[in-house]
């Protein structure tokens, strides 16, 4: 699955500031991104193994294992069964989540777990997320998501917002409990920058963060770092020798004592 990703990023480069205008075309974006729903529902509701491209040969599949995927997967399967705790309905905000394809991964990882999933996209992913995966819920902002979520779950989406300090105190809004930003690039002794991304044949910006600067940043929201998950490399920058690392970071609430 990651590797399908991978296939579709054509590169990244530093910019100086954030682009007024580039890119576009979500819409596009999302029917060039559906081309590979069909080998990770294949893969995650299969049976297959969480990080490997099917392959014929079995010893051919182990040597192609994306252990990166595997390890943000269960990371995440992880993070959720914390944030369950205590709760008969696990009420979740997937932030980003694309078609929703992750709460196939909490089926397969925690069968039995009841979940209320809302996934929060870009229109052109709400219409075909909400025909791919009618069960959930699919809305397009966060005003209209609203709050009350046990766990709110941000992966690979959070460093392209522009103005990510107000995302992240929105985001933490949405939760009495966890919020979990995952597979998301930081530099620690480097300020943070922009890039230009080139993938899903569009353009986009994106930050690489400074860890402390961010982690400050959601402590003031009243929430505290508990766990940091390596995800794995970073993306090389075309203009930065500095390397970025992929990171999981799990914070909590400071009254989250009974949030269900």
């Amino acid at each position: 699955m990651r590797n399908w990703l991978v296939r579709q990023l054509v590169g990244v480069r530093f910019a100086k500031h954030w682009p007024d205008s580039i890119g576009g075309g979500w819409r596009d974006a999302a029917e060039e991104a559906r081309k590979g729903y069909a080998d990770a529902t294949h893969r995650l509701s299969g049976g297959l193994a969480l990080g490997f491209d099917p392959q014929d040969d079995l010893l051919t599949e182990f040597s192609a294992a994306d252990k990166q995927m595997q390890d943000c997967l269960v990371q995440f399967a992880l993070v959720v069964a914390r944030a369950a705790l205590g709760c008969d309905n696990l009420r979740l905000l997937d932030f980003g989540g694309g078609f929703g394809t992750h709460s196939l991964v909490l089926s397969r990882l925690l069968p039995g777990l009841e979940i209320e999933y809302t996934v929060c996209e870009l229109p052109g992913f709400c219409e075909i997320g909400q025909a791919l995966n009618s069960q959930l819920r699919f809305v397009q902002g966060l005003a209209q998501a609203g709050t009350g979520y046990q766990l709110v779950y941000a992966s690979s989406s959070v460093q392209y917002e522009r103005d990510w300090r107000k995302l992240v105190a929105d985001l933490c809004l949405a939760s009495v409990r966890s919020l979990f930003v995952t597979r998301t690039p930081f530099v620690y002794d480097y300020p943070a920058y922009v890039t230009i991304q080139r993938a899903y044949k569009t353009a986009y910006p994106g930050w690489v963060f400074n860890y402390h600067e961010f982690v400050t940043e959601v402590a003031r929201n009243a929430f505290s770092l508990k766990e940091v998950f390596i995800n794995g490399p970073g993306i090389p920058v075309r203009g930065v020798m500095r390397p970025n690392v992929h990171l999981g970071l799990l914070f909590e609430r400071h009254d989250a004592r009974n949030p269900c």
